[in-house]
């Protein structure tokens, strides 16, 4: 059986879920990576979504995902991008951001 590690309340109905080891380095390694690669983002919304959007930035990464905000044209507007498989590390998180990044850009 698995030890509990966190869990939250809301409005009547328990969630228990396991500590998401990617959120102590999520705002570091956003901000590295908008840095680095902020040009090649809009190519990663528009390979994996299907949109074409002027600027994508990000801003947040769990186990399974990034979240970011994007601007098109005179909208902007948040995109959930599931990753390729969850990560647990802070080298394996990067690792398959920019492998979804030089995928886009092929």
């Amino acid at each position: 059986m698995e030890e509990l590690k966190s869990g939250s309340y809301n409005g009547g109905f328990g969630l228990f879920r396991k500590v998401d080891t990617v959120k102590p380095f999520s705002v570091g390694l956003c901000s590295e990576l908008n840095k680095e690669r902020v040009d090649d983002m809009p190519a990663m919304i528009k390979h994996y979504v299907g949109i074409t959007v002027e600027k994508a930035k990000l801003v947040d990464l769990d186990q399974l995902g990034m979240n970011m905000v994007v601007a098109r044209k005179d909208a902007v507007f948040k995109v959930r991008l599931p990753f390729l498989q969850p990560v647990v590390d802070r080298k394996e998180t990067k690792g398959i951001i920019l492998k979804m990044l030089d995928s886009a850009k092929l």
